[in-house]
């Protein structure tokens, strides 16, 4: 079921409806909480929405899970600049 929101999310962000797309982020998240891709998808969306906050709660929760080798460079950097 999870991989329902997490798809109908990927589409949402497409069609620019990132208000429902975090909606379904978060219950791809809560029915799946240690997915690190969507963990991260979720942690840049909250870039784009300007909430650095919970940007950096996402992305530091993806280095816990371990990200992988195609996005370290994209989350490090990402909590470098958003980290004083």
């Amino acid at each position: 079921m999870y991989y329902a929101y997490y798809n109908r999310a990927r589409v949402y962000c497409e069609n620019g409806e990132l208000e429902n797309c975090l909606a379904d982020y978060n219950k791809a998240i809560e029915l799946y909480p240690d997915n690190v891709y969507w963990t991260i998808e979720r942690g840049f969306l909250y870039l784009k929405l300007g909430d650095q906050e919970k940007a950096i709660i996402d992305l530091e929760r993806a280095q816990d899970l371990g990200v992988p080798p195609e996005y370290r460079q994209r989350v490090d950097e990402a909590l470098v600049q958003l980290k004083p």
